[in-house]
C-alpha cells in the first residue's frame, strides 16, 4: 500500500491520484545522501525541470504580485509556470499554485525522514479557459513528498479532489498548440518531475 503523508487531505469528490518513483540504495549512508539531494531539488522551485517528452515547462517562485523570487519557497508564495524554457517574462507565465505548507520530519527510531510541499491551485488558474467553474475548488490539492525509509528513497505525488475535465483541457491545449492559459500538466509530466527530483535528469 502506497504511503500517504499527513499533509494530504481526505478525498471527497473528483479524482484521487497517487504517483511514485522509487529506488533502493546500497546502504543507509547512500540513501541519506540521495535524500538530501532530492529534498534540495524539490525545495528549489526555480530549478524544477520537466523530463516528460511531450512537455517543456519552466517553473518559478513568485510573490502574490507576480515578482520572481530567487530563494526557497515559504508558506504563501506562488508557483508560476511558462509553457517553454526560453525564459520568463513577467505577465507571460501562468499563476499556478499557492504554497500552503512545507514540512520536514525525522523519525530516527524508524530510520525514516521526509520532506513535503503542500500546494493548492489558485482560483484563477482553475477557472481560466474553462466554460464551467469546477466545484469544490477549495478541495483540490497537490502534495509532493520526498521520503527515505531505510535504504528506500521515494518521490511521491498525491493529488486529491482533482477534476477530470482539467485533464481534457490539458490534452486539447497540447493538440491545438494555442495560447490557452492551461499549462498542460498531465500525469506523465508529474511523473517526469518526480524522476527529476530523484535523479536530477
Amino acid at each position: 500500500m502506497q504511503e500517504t503523508h499527513y499533509l494530504v487531505p481526505d478525498q471527497i469528490k473528483g479524482e484521487e491520484k497517487n504517483l511514485e518513483v522509487a529506488k533502493s540504495a546500497s546502504d543507509i549512508e547512500e540513501a541519506e545522501d540521495w535524500f538530501v539531494e532530492a529534498k534540495e531539488r524539490l525545495w528549489y522551485v526555480n530549478h524544477w525541470k520537466q523530463a516528460g517528452q511531450s512537455s517543456c515547462f519552466h517553473f518559478c517562485l513568485a510573490d502574490n504580485q507576480g515578482n520572481i523570487l530567487n530563494r526557497k519557497p515559504r508558506k504563501g508564495d506562488h508557483i508560476r509556470i511558462a509553457k517553454n524554457d526560453s525564459g520568463l517574462v513577467k505577465g507571460e507565465e501562468q499563476d499556478l499554485f499557492i504554497v500552503e505548507a512545507l514540512e520536514y520530519d525525522d523519525y530516527p527510531d524508524e530510520n525514516k525522514e521526509s520532506f513535503a510541499i503542500h500546494l493548492s491551485p489558485v482560483k484563477s488558474f482553475l477557472i481560466s479557459g474553462l466554460n464551467t467553474i469546477p466545484e469544490p475548488v477549495d478541495r483540490f490539492t497537490i502534495t509532493l513528498v520526498i521520503v527515505r525509509d531505510n535504504r528506500i528513497l521515494k518521490a511521491l505525488y498525491h493529488g486529491r479532489n482533482e477534476f477530470g475535465h482539467l485533464e481534457i483541457a490539458a490534452e486539447e491545449a497540447r493538440i491545438e498548440k494555442d495560447n490557452s492559459s492551461w499549462p498542460g500538466l498531465k500525469d506523465e509530466d508529474w511523473q517526469g518531475l518526480l524522476k527529476w527530483f530523484m535523479d536530477g535528469k
